[in-house]
């Protein structure tokens, strides 16, 4: 049994890998999925019967993701966004987390957005933080505080489940649990 969006369930639903990175590509239209074959160099594949209608699509979309993962290593991620821009295809790169930080106050998108802020931590310096991507005209959302240090909350958090503050002093004087600062616990 099947319960869901094949579209979305299907394995090949993954962002690709190219020449030097990672891309989402997600064609939406028969004009975009006719656009992608051909400067992926599936001209074979345009105006395809099997891929005619919406239906048609996501019927086949694991074979039409496939195609999407044969092509890419071809090129540079780069290259693949300057091709789909071009074509009005949506796609993105997929940044690792040290790249999205490292420039992510150069994206566009992000800052115009709004989706991050940057903070000061009090002992680990200054740093970009992710905001929330929504708002909420009643309850606005700010940060209450910056993340924790190592350990800082772990007596908090294991007496919060149930554990005594014998048995977390216990836990850290083993080193089974790290704790930074403990705290004056309410056991």
């Amino acid at each position: 049994m099947n319960f869901g969006w094949a579209r979305v369930l299907t394995p090949e639903r993954v962002p690709h890998q190219t020449a030097d990175g990672w891309i989402c590509i997600m064609p939406n239209s028969a004009k975009n999925w006719n656009d992608f074959f051909i400067i992926a160099g599936r001209a074979d594949l345009v105006n395809n019967p099997r891929y005619a209608s919406v239906n048609d699509r996501h019927t086949h979309m694991g074979e039409l993701l496939s195609a999407i993962r044969e092509a890419v290593p071809s090129r540079t991620t780069r290259e693949w966004l300057d091709l789909c821009q071009t074509q009005g295809i949506p796609a993105s790169d997929l940044l690792d987390l040290a790249h999205a930080h490292a420039h992510a106050h150069e994206n566009a998108y992000v800052l115009d957005q709004g989706l991050i802020t940057k903070r000061e931590h009090p002992t680990e310096g200054k740093y970009y933080a992710t905001r929330t991507p929504f708002a909420m005209s009643r309850t606005p959302i700010s940060f209450s505080r910056h993340a924790p240090l190592l350990g800082e909350d772990t007596f908090t958090i294991l007496e919060d489940l149930g554990y005594s503050a014998d048995r977390v002093h216990a836990l850290a004087d083993t080193s089974v649990v790290t704790a930074t600062s403990p705290q004056a616990t309410s056991s």
